[in-house]
């Protein structure tokens, strides 16, 4: 018998729970990235209550105004969540802003954090550590070109500082950060393309530099973005000025070369093709919901879950107020038994077209699934890596290998050598395995 042992350090210390959320701006091709472009010099509607439906539930407006397109990231220390809502348009008509805010989920209430370096709109969010990084966007109004500024909001000292500039200045774009060292900003509008564009890029956290990666199948942007275990999905997005896909991309990402993204074209859209999407991963599967169907501010009110494992999907429920352009999402676990998960909608662009300042909470419990077979190695030896993130808060992913059909026994230990649990004691096919352990379990 092959028995593979892991020691996990108690008591836990903090996990962060990265999310991805990015948002689009003003171009010179067709694709409308304001209000005023989409509808005219008008006076928008401002959205601010609403009652509660499902199990999407009212939570405290936005502070100080409604808004939409701005960027966004979210925290979690133990069990508190925070979404952070960095640079924004409140006017409809593409004006930025250096003004950040904060939603705390456990008290359901805004607050104001220190302001952006300079105005910014329709620029690319997303946590690493206990850091927030911010890409590219716009710093001003009408068709500018896109800046190539980066940033890093470090949320322990409230303070903003610089980060090397993109090789790129872009909008339409997205990030997504794997495994808190790696952060890929995908496809957008390039300034020296000036169209939609397939690139991708690799920025180490731990280095400060840029990489090409490999590049998207097909330019696109504005589509939902997240990474579910080794994998980066692309939801939709702009083909063209006035054509949106209606399919979905699963990158598969190389451990050992982090620029290497094998990339197929893997199913259809749920719902059918859209741009200004939300794509949220909640442990077992991904929220995808909202958005537009053309380079207008149209609404989509649909949401599915996409199961990654199954390559299924499913309606879901959708917030009360059907919006797009969101300012800002989240997605994380938050309880031991069974995970509470939930969706925070900040935002966005509502029907007439109408400027809101609403935020809706989704809430949900999913089970993390125990074991599943990770695609695409072949191992040549026994082997256990190390568990990640470690500390861990509450839960934690181990991967182990196997060359040949073995009787495996996967045991969690703590300091002083108690047998805290068995999570694996079968026999098992050769290949990579993945599964969780969870505190408190």
């Amino acid at each position: 018998m092959k028995s593979l042992f892991i020691r996990c350090l108690f008591p836990f210390l903090i996990v962060l729970f990265s999310v991805t959320t990015v948002l689009s701006q003003e171009s010179s091709f067709g694709i409308k990235t304001t209000l005023e472009e989409a509808y005219g010099k008008i006076p928008y509607d401002y959205l601010t209550e609403g009652s509660v439906t499902g199990s999407w539930s009212m939570g405290a407006n936005l502070i100080p105004s409604p808004r939409y397109y701005s960027a966004s990231a979210t925290y979690m220390e133990g069990d508190n969540v925070w979404v952070y809502v960095i640079g924004v348009d409140t006017t409809g008509g593409g004006v930025p802003t250096r003004t950040c805010i904060r939603y705390h989920l456990n008290t359901n209430t805004w607050s104001y954090i220190a302001s952006l370096p300079q105005p910014l709109r329709i620029a690319a969010a997303t946590t690493a550590g206990n850091n927030i990084y911010v890409f590219g966007g716009f710093n001003a109004p009408g068709s500018v070109p896109a800046i190539t500024n980066a940033y890093k909001y470090d949320i322990s000292t409230d303070q903003w500082s610089s980060l090397p500039d993109m090789p790129e200045g872009l909008f339409f774009h997205r990030a997504v950060t794997y495994e808190d060292s790696i952060i890929y900003i995908i496809g957008g509008v390039s300034n020296t393309q000036r169209e939609l564009n397939k690139i991708v890029f690799n920025f180490s956290v731990s280095l400060q530099n840029y990489r090409q990666a490999t590049d998207l199948p097909e330019a696109a942007g504005d589509g939902g973005a997240t990474i579910s275990a080794d994998n980066i999905y692309y939801f939709g997005g702009y083909k063209t000025d006035t054509e949106t896909f209606d399919r979905i991309l699963s990158g598969h990402l190389n451990r050992f070369e982090s620029t290497n993204i094998s990339w197929q074209n893997i199913r259809t859209l749920p719902g059918g093709g859209r741009a200004r999407i939300g794509a949220y991963n909640i442990g077992n599967y991904i929220v995808i919901g909202g958005g537009s169907q053309t380079n207008q501010f149209d609404v989509k009110t649909d949401w599915h879950q996409f199961n990654p494992l199954t390559n299924t999907s499913m309606p879901m429920p959708g917030p009360n107020y059907g919006r797009t352009a969101y300012a800002g999402g989240y997605n994380g676990y938050m309880h031991r038994e069974l995970r509470e998960v939930n969706v925070i909608i900040t935002g966005g662009v509502n029907f007439g077209p109408a400027l809101s300042a609403i935020t809706e909470v989704y809430t949900d419990t999913v089970e993390i699934t125990s074991i599943r077979t990770v695609d695409g190695i072949s191992p040549a030896g026994f082997k256990l890596e190390q568990n990640y993130s470690n500390p861990f808060n509450p839960v934690t992913k181990i991967r182990f290998e196997l060359p040949e059909d073995s009787e495996v026994t996967l045991k969690v230990f703590d300091v002083l050598g108690n047998d805290i649990k068995t999570l694996v004691n079968e026999r098992m096919n050769a290949g990579a395995y993945e599964t969780f352990f969870t505190a408190g379990d």
